[in-house]
């Protein structure tokens, strides 16, 4: 029988097929239990609704339920400080009255921006 190496603890055909434990000795990081995020209350659509407006005076929201379960979400705002702000910018003002809940509470939110048009215009 010949000699047997070792890496990190771990024989070589643990490494070679693909063992991908942790050494001894290090710990992985901590995670939220996958069911964490369904202990959370859900927004209903009207409060993300007003919740954008009022973070943003002036702006009309419309907000949609994509998957009845009331964590996807779609919305689509109008609002005339969107102006000379690139599509990120206004995407990253929309998402910051959120502050955290995107990925939690609200598992996904699509957003579509865009600039009211001045008094008058079509």
């Amino acid at each position: 029988m010949g000699m047997r190496w070792r890496v990190g603890g771990r024989s070589r055909r643990a490494v070679r097929n693909g063992d991908r434990r942790p050494r001894p000795g290090c710990r992985p990081p901590a995670r939220k239990p996958a069911a964490a995020r369904y202990l959370l209350r859900v927004p209903s659509t009207e409060e993300v609704k007003e919740r954008i407006e009022r973070a943003l005076p002036g702006a009309r929201a419309t907000v949609t339920d994509l998957t009845g379960g009331g964590d996807h979400l779609r919305a689509e705002v109008v609002y005339g400080g969107f102006a000379g702000l690139s599509r990120i910018e206004q995407h990253r003002l929309v998402y910051d009255v959120f502050d955290g809940e995107i990925g939690g509470a609200i598992h996904a939110l699509s957003l579509k921006t865009s600039i009211e048009a001045p008094e008058g215009e079509t």
